[in-house]
């Protein structure tokens, strides 16, 4: 009635088939978007957790099958603490014969010297070329001396304020005993206050004199512990001190306005302009320039760069302190110091050796020979003396780095995913009271779920299986609905993904409830 031949009879595949695939157990895929998290529980993509589709039993094995991360890393940053440069002159050779605005130059710069002022730039959070980088820092240094330059001599006449690095002192009724005006650090109340404290941190009396001030502010001064009390000259008497006697009374004649002279004179000369910085394409290192007086890349990373010598200046809040939050708020900041590369100097190349070369105006011009000199002129010799009357005569300064510049951002996003991370990673170094007994650093077993490439393309990359790691589970986790993921660096801060999304598929291997038929290939029947 029924032909054998419409129903055949499915032949049971041989055992190589068979054996290939592990009826065992079920493979699942759950592809996940961080567009598909609760944006108003977690407004950050870098961390957030989201429901699965279903509930997935008895899980042998799970790892990262396929994500599509977008390269969202800003490699200078305030939360990486590489945006900040600090730098000072140290010396200028004197003026024998100048214009008004060479002698106001001469005057400030030699003021700044005396009391071991310092400078600190910021640049602009993003990613650079070497280049663009060069010309960032150079710019801002120019700029940075300009502005305080005007400001110094607009907040003098009368006294009234002085910028000491990032603080701002403040006049007071007293003078030194050679007759200069005397200012104190905001953080004291009183001018008693801030006697005791110089004599304090001296171990003795302190003479209240100009030099010895100014010795005081050489010797304690800092960004983390800068001196209680400035001796600041008028423009008058630090005029004729620096210059000959008579020297402010010959320029004021020529305006009632001293200030309004001098920045009309800055002005028509566009600004400070004699740091000069060369990114050499051979050495693939920037070379610091200063035509007409001596500096220093400072280097002491506690007492300029830590985060405790930034909150002291006012230039970092701290994170715990709300009520003051602003754009300059730490929101991602590493949870480790870097050792290795901390401010902006370190990634420039500069390692903390490096001396000042010194070009007389007489000598041979810093010489690049591998540049051409007719068609690259500007590459051949990029440092000039200056031409006019007064600083033609002054030397040119070279600083060249140690190290090459170096402008790679971060390497990998580590992916963590709560309750079954898996692999063990190294803390960064902490030089705490552990690595100075042990020489060593420590980690942390089961930090990361996996770790992955950041391509350099905007969109990231795809990245497949069969690359990566494994998570197995012995015996098999029950269930999972859920999961809490988080995407960070090595040092803790997590990227900001703003409103670009990122994907990622998680492969899912389960055990069935039920034998394993590829090993038990059947049963004898019973009698």
């Amino acid at each position: 009635m029924y032909s054998t031949t419409n129903h055949p009879i499915i032949p049971t595949p041989p055992n190589a088939v068979r054996d290939a695939v592990d009826t065992n157990v079920d493979t699942f895929f759950a592809t996940i978007s961080s567009s598909d998290r609760n944006m108003v529980k977690y407004p950050q993509a870098s961390s957030f957790t989201v429901q699965l589709p279903q509930d997935y039993n008895n899980i042998i094995a799970m790892s990262l099958h396929q994500s599509f991360i977008s390269n969202v890393s800003i490699d200078f940053s305030l939360g990486k603490n590489n945006v900040d440069l600090v730098f000072r002159f140290t010396e200028i050779q004197e003026l024998t014969n100048g214009t008004d605005v060479e002698k106001s130059i001469y005057v400030f710069v030699k003021q700044f010297i005396a009391n071991n002022n310092y400078f600190r730039i910021r640049i602009t959070d993003g990613s650079y070329t070497q280049t663009q980088l060069t010309l960032e820092v150079q710019n801002r240094m120019n700029q940075y001396v300009t502005t305080s330059l005007l400001d110094y001599y607009n907040h003098n006449e009368p006294q009234a304020t002085y910028a000491w690095g990032n603080y701002i002192y403040s006049a007071t009724t007293k003078t030194t005993t050679d007759g200069h005006m005397i200012m104190i650090h905001p953080k004291y109340d009183t001018y008693a206050d801030a006697v005791a404290a110089c004599n304090s941190i001296a171990g003795t009396t302190l003479s209240l004199d100009l030099n010895s001030l100014n010795n005081f502010a050489t010797t304690y001064g800092s960004a983390l512990t800068p001196p209680p009390l400035l001796a600041i000259p008028s423009i008058e008497a630090i005029t004729d001190l620096f210059l000959e006697p008579g020297t402010y009374i010959n320029i004021t004649t020529v305006n009632t306005s001293y200030y309004d002279y001098v920045s009309n004179l800055i002005d028509a000369q566009g600004g400070y302009n004699y740091f000069k910085l060369f990114y050499d394409e051979v050495q693939k290192k920037t070379i610091f320039g200063n035509n007409i007086s001596n500096f220093e890349i400072v280097m002491d990373f506690e007492k300029y760069y830590s985060e405790n010598a930034l909150i002291a200046g006012n230039i970092r809040y701290d994170p715990t302190d709300i009520s003051r939050c602003s754009t300059t708020c730490n929101s991602s900041k590493s949870t480790h110091t870097n050792y290795a590369n901390w401010g902006l100097p370190t990634y420039l190349g500069f390692s903390g050796k490096e001396q000042t070369i010194e070009y007389e105006a007489k000598q041979p011009l810093p010489t690049f020979y591998y540049y051409d000199k007719n068609t690259s002129p500007d590459m051949y010799n990029p440092f000039q003396h200056e031409t006019t009357s007064g600083f033609q005569d002054l030397s040119i300064y070279t600083l060249t780095p140690c190290n090459q510049i170096n402008i790679e951002g971060e390497a990998y996003y580590y992916m963590e995913i709560d309750g079954i991370n898996m692999i063990d990673e190294l803390l960064p170094y902490k030089n705490d009271a552990y690595a100075v007994t042990n020489g060593t650093t420590t980690g942390i077993i089961n930090s990361i779920f996996a770790k992955r490439l950041i391509f350099e393309t905007g969109r990231g990359d795809i990245y497949k299986e069969e690359d990566g790691e494994v998570k197995t589970f012995t015996p098999p986790l029950r269930r999972m609905n859920k999961v809490s993921i988080r995407i960070r660096y090595h040092d803790g801060r997590e990227p900001n993904f703003g409103s670009i999304p990122f994907e990622i598929t998680l492969k899912i291997v389960c055990q069935k409830n039920q034998l394993n038929r590829s090993s038990n290939p059947g049963f004898a029947a019973p009698a």
